[in-house]
């Protein structure tokens, strides 16, 4: 979070927590979802930069998505995708951003899968844009 702060705040935006208290534990190898989360924090910092909105802010939250699922979401105050952008932002080289390879979503997508999670993003319900993934609760007798 240090790491990703100091970028916001750089560019003009606030990184807000809205954690779930006392969450299960959750198998991952960590790496790769740590890349997924900079991956979506990042996306949605530059996506308000040229928004001209004049509250920028990340807000990351966790909540039991059901009881073999956590979601894990990142909402930001841009300005959001259409309909189709939503669809098309996890396709390999789309992207809505003039220096944008276009690959970091569909490698987050691939990422969550392989831990037999979701990933997907949908209208924040007071605009800008919401990404989400979820990710399997460890069964019991695993180490989390």
């Amino acid at each position: 979070m240090a790491l990703m702060e100091a970028y916001a705040h750089d560019k003009g935006s606030t990184i807000h927590l809205d954690l779930a208290p006392d969450l299960p534990l959750i198998h991952i190898d960590r790496i790769p979802i740590e890349q997924v989360l900079l991956n979506l924090i990042r996306n949605s910092v530059e996506a308000m930069q040229g928004a001209g909105t004049a509250i920028r802010k990340v807000t990351i939250s966790t909540r039991q998505a059901n009881d073999k699922q956590l979601r894990v979401s990142m909402a930001d105050t841009g300005p959001g995708l259409t309909a189709r952008g939503y669809v098309r932002a996890f396709e390999s080289f789309y992207s809505t951003k003039s220096s944008g390879m276009g690959m970091g979503l569909a490698i987050s997508r691939s990422r969550i899968e392989a831990h037999t999670g979701r990933l997907w993003g949908e209208p924040g319900v007071e605009g800008g844009a919401v990404f989400s993934f979820t990710l399997p609760v460890a069964r019991a007798g695993h180490s989390a």
